[in-house]
């Protein structure tokens, strides 16, 4: 039984269905059988310890109305995966049964692939919540803790729970009924929450073990356990090490701690929040309540916070100011603060006289770090607007020009020039002072998470042994210095040898987890507007060289770094067929095969085109195609021939592909999504299946 904070956050987790080799079961076979033994579990010789073979997360999946309502409210992105999902768990259920009878054979389960089941909890009598609850446990009604302010979201976390009590109260009252021979008699009900509050209530509202008799008291009197996605995970990988869901289990508690090399461990050693009380990197982010306040009565202002395309610590918001739109920039980390490309964000203007161009500004912008600080982190702003960790771009960006970050003419066009955004306004009642508003960023209103970014883990040896006298590692206080440093460094001792800014990064943030199983590593993405993202990750070595997919999950204030996890690998970088898949992915094409609804808009195979009342029969006309020699898709073509009188006669001839899509059909709606056909180096990607495209349409 799924919360909400699952469906939002753990999309990956829940989408994963392995499909094994039909090979993998033989040899697992092989492994657990020793002394050349064909029957490791005969009777003869038993295998006390048979290893399960997980292919998702869950046989059955159980998503209640409640927690569908509200990934709806909250991500309408998510909603939509989530629904796929459940439409497509009747097309699995249906799939062969070969690997079923397998995965039984392995102790596995049963033979559907996945099911998932959505529950109308909220028209359901058994989980209600009734007049009178409190929404506290038991245990703090003992001490005399009282919540007097339950809120929608309690309720409606009460609610999911009683769902799960409400499976594992059936499943309970079943194997009471039929106390041998049951099957599944090792399955139980797990409610996935990664709210600690919640799966605290779950334990505590259900009765002590001494109340119910049979099973339920060697399972610790509960009818159902309550744990985090990462827990679950962790416990199935244990069962079944070949498993690696692991990578795709969502970060957004805690950053990750220093590297091990410094020997700065969380207090118990292990779990999940490993910050181990360090300090912020960032200024908290205002209250929802606080920033409504301030939209109202103007002191903030909201906009997308829109990144520079060489940069994720420089971007502007476009605002309102009158009838006119203005882009205020935002410049330094600080008041960036967390946001990324596409945000929608909540500013506070500086004072004007830390506006761009000004007297005080000496009109080359370079104390733009912007007055979200005061006294000396101010002045490092300005004096060190990209530090190393600033920018993932490499040491050979080129500086700006100008005070006001205008491009040049042979880069892209202005703002101004581009969406008729103001880039300047006047500081004067005569209106001959122009200055560049800048401001900083005091919340999110709604973050822009949901894209998945192509890129590459830039990884180093942190135990490596000392570096030799011409390849110098950076010292602690050489991580902080400017990526321009070690740049400059380098042309001026050519003896000296230093770190990429990507290894700089890498060095910093690198590190092995505790659990002596994940490690965080560092992704950089293609995309220059987006910051570097901090991955736990069970496959460091494998990654190493690989173009993969990343999520990002959160950015927690204590983290320098977003926080995200895996999502699937591309290729090797460098190859054409891996670097293709990157395009299509940066881009946002679809690629995908066309589904089996598409296909079915087609007419049959062996359609052949012939003359219909109200078509005119141009046969006889000398029509002649100007595409190239090779070309596949013929869908124009012309004509043009001598008339009597001695005019001529030009025709232009366009297939009429609306002959075969119908309007509304799956078909159109296809090919409305791809809006049309790309063409790649080695390539093309149709809009339409190439029945039309190729045959009866050319």
């Amino acid at each position: 039984v799924v919360d909400t904070n699952i469906l939002l956050h753990h999309m990956d987790v829940l989408e994963y269905l392995r499909d094994d080799d039909d090979d993998d079961d033989d040899d697992n076979d092989e492994n657990e059988n020793e002394n050349g033994n064909d029957d490791a579990t005969s009777p003869s010789k038993p295998n006390p310890h048979p290893r399960r073979r997980h292919r998702s997360i869950a046989d059955a999946i159980v998503v209640p109305q409640t927690a569908l309502e509200e990934c709806r409210h909250r991500s309408l992105v998510m909603y939509r995966r989530i629904v796929d999902l459940i439409r497509s768990s009747g097309d699995d259920a249906t799939r062969a049964d070969d690997k079923g009878r397998k995965q039984k054979k392995n102790g596995g389960g049963s033979g559907s692939e996945r099911c998932f089941i959505v529950f109308a909890d909220v028209h359901h009598v058994d989980t209600q919540i009734f007049h009178g609850w409190k929404g506290v446990s038991k245990a703090d009604e003992e001490e005399g803790v009282e919540d007097g302010t339950t809120t929608i979201n309690d309720e409606n976390d009460a609610r999911l729970r009683n769902v799960a009590r409400f499976y594992g109260e059936a499943l309970y009252d079943y194997r009471r009924r039929r106390r041998t021979g049951a099957r599944n008699a090792n399955a139980e009900v797990v409610f996935l929450t990664d709210d600690a509050q919640s799966r605290r209530l779950a334990s505590s509202e259900q009765p002590p073990p001494d109340e119910r008799p049979g099973d339920a008291a060697d399972r610790g009197g509960l009818y159902y356990r309550a744990r985090s996605m990462r827990d679950h995970v962790s416990l199935l990988q244990k069962e079944d090490p070949s498993l690696t869901l692991l990578d795709l289990v969502a970060q957004f508690h805690s950053a990750p701690g220093p590297p091990m090399s410094e020997g700065i461990r969380g207090k118990d050693g292990g779990g999940d929040d490993d910050s181990g009380g360090r300090a912020a990197c960032y200024p908290p982010h205002l209250s929802s309540q606080t920033l409504s306040r301030g939209l109202q009565t103007n002191r903030y202002y909201q906009g997308i916070y829109r990144s520079d395309r060489d940069s994720h610590t420089e971007g502007y918001v476009t605002i309102r100011r009158g009838e006119d739109r203005v882009a205020v920039v935002i410049r330094g980390k600080a008041d960036v603060n967390r946001a990324v490309d596409g945000d929608i964000v909540a500013i506070e203007l500086h004072s004007v006289d830390l506006w761009l161009g000004g007297a005080r500004n000496g009109g080359d912008g370079s104390d733009s770090g912007g007055g979200g600080g005061d006294g000396d982190e101010e002045k490092e702003r300005g004096s060190q607007s990209q530090t190393a960790d600033d920018r993932n771009e490499g040491h050979d960006r080129q500086t700006k020009k100008d005070d006001a970050g205008i491009a040049a003419d042979t880069a892209e066009p202005s703002l101004r020039d581009a969406e008729n955004i103001a880039e300047e306004v006047a500081v004067d009642d005569e209106g001959e002072e122009l200055r560049r508003p800048t401001a900083k960023i005091v919340g999110i209103i709604r973050r822009n998470f949901h894209k998945n970014y192509c890129g590459s883990i830039c990884t180093i040896a942190v135990s490596a042994a000392a570096p030799e006298e011409d390849d110098i590692a950076p010292s602690e206080t050489e991580l902080a210095r400017p990526a321009a440093a070690f740049e400059s460094e380098s042309k001026m001792e050519g003896e000296r040898t230093t770190m990429h800014p990507h290894d700089v990064i890498a060095a910093k943030h690198e590190r092995e987890h505790p659990d002596g199983v994940t490690s965080t590593v560092v992704f950089f993405p293609i995309d220059n507007r987006i910051p570097p993202i901090l991955l736990r990750t069970t496959q460091r070595d494998r990654l190493i060289g690989m173009r993969i997919l990343v999520s990002m999950d959160s950015w927690p204030a204590e983290s320098e770094y977003p926080l995200g996890h895996y999502v699937k690998t591309l290729g090797v970088t460098g190859t054409k067929e891996t670097e293709t898949q990157v395009l299509l992915q940066e881009f946002r094409i679809p690629c995908e095969p066309f589904p089996a609804k598409v296909l079915a808009c087609l007419p049959p195979a062996d359609y052949k085109i012939e003359l219909e009342p109200g078509r005119t029969d141009l046969r006889h006309l000398p029509v002649l195609s100007i595409d190239p020699p090779g070309c596949k898709d013929i869908d124009d073509a012309l004509h043009c021939i001598e008339l009597p009188n001695g005019n001529w006669q030009v025709g232009v001839h366009i297939a009429d592909v609306t002959h075969y899509v119908e309007a509304g059909t799956a078909i159109d709606l296809e090919a409305a999504n791809r809006s049309t056909s790309t063409y790649l180096v080695n390539k093309r990607l149709d809009m339409l299946p190439s029945l039309l495209t190729t045959d009866l349409c050319s």
